[in-house]
């Protein structure tokens, strides 16, 4: 089985072997293929923009025209393909966006569960030693954040007994500053889930205009084929240009 993080190089037109399949684009996957993901789809652009480059040019584009390749095809292609790189930017600043949420996640959290402790510290004093019993509503000697889930509801209840009870006479700028510091967690809680999604968006869609980008690029590499085929002399110089095989025919 290949290596999944080797690089794929850009297809050598003089070749005898298959050029690489740049139709297909992986799917958006951990964080650490994303790197070798944007080679990929790098590649497949700029392997389309050359061939447009090539279409366009006064000695072929006349020709390719008698086949169905136009300008406007050539130039709704360019259009695409400025779109896709646009997606890649999109979902770059998607994922920074994610990374500073989850940071400021990580402090809001670890505000947040000071806040509860205090409320515990506070009921404790309150309540022992005449009345132990109580602080089992206060959670005491459990652990608040074994989950985002769970902190979120152990916060509630923390905060709903301190504002019921107010042991050791906890105020309500204490009460309210505890349900802002639960509020910030929950809201860059979806901060970072929403950016983790618009990546993902991004990705997905970004995939599949690559795959209509690359089809439209071999349509281009067809028609060139069979106006410049390889067994005629004074076609080499547009098989280069058009990156097709030297001594056989366009076939991928």
């Amino acid at each position: 089985m290949p290596d999944s993080n080797a690089a794929t190089p850009l297809p050598d037109p003089n070749a005898d072997g298959n050029q690489p399949n740049l139709n297909v684009v992986p799917d958006a996957a951990p964080e650490q293929h994303q790197g070798r993901q944007n080679k990929e789809v790098a590649e497949a652009l700029t392997y389309a923009t050359d061939i447009c480059v090539s279409a366009k040019r006064p000695e072929y584009a006349p020709e390719l025209l008698k086949r169905g390749i136009g300008a406007p095809f050539v130039a709704a292609l360019e259009v695409d393909i400025a779109l896709a790189s646009g997606k890649t930017t999109a979902a770059l600043q998607s994922d920074s966006d994610r990374k500073q949420a989850t940071l400021t996640e990580e402090s809001a959290e670890k505000s947040l569960v000071k806040n509860l402790q205090v409320i515990q510290s506070a009921a404790r004093t309150q309540f022992l030693p005449e009345q132990p019993a109580k602080l089992d509503a206060y959670l005491v000697g459990e652990k608040l954040d074994t989950s985002r889930a769970l902190l979120n509801e152990n916060a509630k209840t923390l905060i709903g007994r301190a504002e019921a009870d107010r042991p050791a006479a906890l105020d309500t700028n204490f009460i309210v500053q505890a349900e802002d510091s639960r509020q910030k967690f929950l809201k860059e809680e979806d901060n970072q889930s929403t950016g983790g999604g618009a990546g993902k968006l991004n990705r997905k869609q970004r995939e599949d205009m690559v795959r209509s980008i690359t089809g439209r690029r071999k349509k281009i590499q067809y028609a060139a084929d069979t106006l410049w085929p390889y067994f005629n002399a004074g076609s080499a110089a547009a098989r280069v240009k058009f990156k097709l095989p030297e001594n056989r025919p366009y076939s991928y």
